[in-house]
């Protein structure tokens, strides 16, 4: 699990291309919202400053915050980490 201070990467515009729907929003499980806006942001390594688990009664996932970028973050929305990678190759 990811914690404050650890340095995460935001997928690819390449990545939000091919998911999003025409380019302009990609939505998973119907709340957590991927906008275009967001996209500048795409393929760039942030540190994470908050984690918060109950922003809203609807959300199961954790929502992180990214010092200089904006927005609200979902874990989805971040490249593997090299243990991720490392556990799903193993399984």
């Amino acid at each position: 699990m990811r914690k404050i201070g650890d340095k995460v990467k935001i997928k690819s515009l390449e990545w939000y291309n091919l998911n999003s729907f025409d380019g302009n929003i990609l939505v998973r499980n119907s709340m957590y919202v991927f906008a275009q806006g967001m996209t500048k942001y795409c393929g760039k390594e942030f540190i994470i400053t908050s984690i918060q688990k109950d922003i809203d009664m609807n959300y199961t996932e954790p929502v992180y915050q990214l010092r200089d970028a904006t927005y609200f973050w979902h874990k989805w929305m971040f490249e593997p980490t090299k243990q991720q990678l490392e556990f799903d190759f193993n399984v």
